[in-house]
């Protein structure tokens, strides 16, 4: 599967601030958008298909109450299934990033280096 142009965009901008990334992950269930080597993976959701809450009504996106169920608890079991592996998961919603990427980014970065400084005897990693 094909990256979306946002999904491309936050990769470039992970690397940008010194993290490797490797993209569309097969061997990991749900095929995460981003994955780091901090044992981190970030999901690209697209607000329309995963039905984010700037979304307000639920009529305006066309997908009936079943299909919206189906799609939400997917995203929580392939979430569950990777944090039984040791991943921590991390969504970016495609309306946040658009509206300011540099803020999901240092999220993101913030997120990532906390959980490296709150692992004991682990690396210590900084980013500008």
């Amino acid at each position: 599967m094909r990256s979306s142009k946002g999904q491309r965009d936050l990769a470039k901008l992970l690397r940008a601030r010194g993290f490797t990334t490797e993209e569309n992950v097969h061997h990991l269930p749900g095929r995460p958008d981003i994955v780091l080597p901090t044992m981190h993976v970030v999901f690209y959701h697209g607000c329309y298909w995963h039905q984010h809450e700037c979304l307000r009504k639920a009529e305006e996106t066309g997908l009936d109450v079943s299909r919206r169920h189906m799609i939400r608890k997917k995203d929580q079991k392939i979430a569950a299934e990777l944090r039984k592996l040791g991943y921590r998961v991390l969504t970016v919603w495609e309306c946040q990033f658009k509206d300011d990427p540099t803020k999901e980014v240092d999220r993101i970065s913030a997120i990532i280096n906390f959980d490296l400084s709150d692992f004991a005897g682990g690396p210590q990693i900084s980013r500008s």
